[in-house]
């Protein structure tokens, strides 16, 4: 079978059965499509069934030479690999998996980053209160700083998910875990 029905499958899978977020969804697809290209163009391979463990070993490095992708992203791509050839063996594919004997690169675990009480301050004094856009950026700004919820949370809020009397909001994070 060619690349394309089964990626279609296995999207349907990911959605379906995995219940994988939208961006989770987005990005191993995204992934997969770079990964075909690769294998079609550079490679002749019609067919993610013809793909062997020293081609995709050669797909690493393309992505870490070529691509200039940073360990992180070269993991996940490995993760979207692992994933789809994971799909066509439990669907009966492919006999063995050409994934299991990748190595994943060493990730190192960095904090993130924060702003100083001086700089959340600094931004606040910036906006500009007299327009709506201003109250509204302001409010967006709060709400991200006083609960620690992410970009994607706060643009994804509803009014239902406001529990404004009693004080909390309930937001869907990364794999549509709920925080209240």
């Amino acid at each position: 079978m060619k690349w394309q029905p089964l990626i279609r499958d296995y999207s349907l899978y990911l959605r379906v059965e995995k219940g994988l977020s939208d961006n989770t969804l987005e990005s191993y697809l995204r992934d997969v499509q770079r990964m075909q290209d690769f294998f079609e163009e550079k490679k002749s391979i019609p067919s993610p069934l013809a793909v062997e463990t020293e081609g995709l070993r050669e797909y690493i490095h393309f992505l870490s030479e070529d691509c200039f992708l940073n360990e992180r992203s070269i993991a996940r791509n490995l993760s979207s690999m692992n994933s789809l050839f994971g799909y066509l063996l439990k669907e009966d594919y492919l006999k063995s998996d050409p994934t299991e004997l990748l190595d994943y690169p060493r990730l190192s675990r960095k904090l993130p980053e924060v702003l100083s009480v001086a700089e959340i301050d600094s931004m606040f004094e910036k906006i500009d209160h007299s327009t709506p856009q201003g109250t509204r950026n302001r409010a967006m700004l709060e709400l991200l700083y006083s609960c620690g919820l992410r970009v994607s949370e706060l643009v994804n809020l509803g009014f239902s998910q406001l529990f404004l009397e009693d004080g909390f909001i309930r937001a869907f994070g990364k794999g549509n875990k709920e925080r209240l």
